[in-house]
């Protein structure tokens, strides 16, 4: 009679998962699933480890696989929610609640950052102009109707200076008693300036008689100097104001 019992309180002790004929990975899965059956009836046929040869399948996930998969946003990295993922969500078709991490208020901090660091393109000036809001006419010796003045960008190149000396060059010497010193006393050279291009607005006056003009803070040289009054065939500016505004002078605006 004990042998007879023996087995049988073995086979009661057992968990009621291996008496179903169950694999304990599969109920370990499915232990805590509202749904026990339904997710245990998807996985028997299947060691869970390698759930993932059903990757190409586009089968549609029953209840507890969607709550699984809901539980996989708990993990931090990108890497940890892939692999609990692969676990649940063993079908091709993409868990729906990791369609996208996207928001509005996401895609609007996105573009805020893109909008803040894109490159931007500034359209360079162009080498040669003027401003036509500036041309008025020019007072000088006290009357109106032969110069004008305005502001106008263009390019003038200047000259280096060369290197030169100043003072030294002298031997020198003293004598107190019988001893005498010598010394010698060197120059002070100055070194030379490179040239240069000034590309700028400047401020030009014009005379509509000689057809001359002074463009104010020009340099000749990189040691200082001016172009002073030239021709205005110099300067592609000048020629242009004047061929548009001389003939029309006593029409324009003054400047007081």
């Amino acid at each position: 009679m004990k042998r007879l019992l023996l087995p049988l309180v073995a086979a009661l002790a057992l968990p009621t998962a291996i008496n179903a004929g169950v694999d304990p990975k599969v109920h370990n899965l499915c232990k805590d699933v509202k749904d026990y059956k339904g997710c245990v009836d998807a996985n028997k046929s299947s060691d869970i480890s390698e759930s993932i040869i059903y990757k190409n399948s586009t089968k549609k996930r029953p209840a507890w696989m969607e709550e699984k998969i809901k539980g996989c946003k708990k993990y931090e990295t990108k890497k940890q929610r892939d692999y609990c993922i692969n676990i649940y969500s063993p079908f091709k078709n993409q868990p729906p609640s990791f369609k996208t991490e996207s928001s509005p208020e996401k895609e609007k901090d996105n573009k805020l950052i893109y909008d803040n660091n894109r490159e931007i393109e500034v359209k360079a000036p162009p080498e040669n102009s003027f401003v036509q809001d500036s041309v008025r006419q020019l007072r000088i010796r006290g009357k109106y109707g032969r110069y004008l003045t305005f502001k106008g960008r263009t390019k003038v190149s200047y000259k280096g200076t060369s290197p030169y000396t100043i003072g030294g060059g002298v031997a020198n010497t003293n004598c107190y008693g019988t001893t005498c010193t010598s010394y010698y006393t060197p120059p002070t050279i100055i070194p030379g300036t490179s040239g240069g291009i000034q590309h700028k607005i400047f401020v030009y006056e014009l005379d509509c008689i000689d057809l001359t003009f002074n463009r104010i803070g020009d340099k000749h040289t990189a040691g200082g100097g001016s172009y002073g009054w030239m021709s205005v065939d110099r300067d592609p500016v000048a020629n242009e104001v004047s061929k548009r505004y001389c003939p029309k002078i006593n029409s324009l605006p003054k400047k007081y």
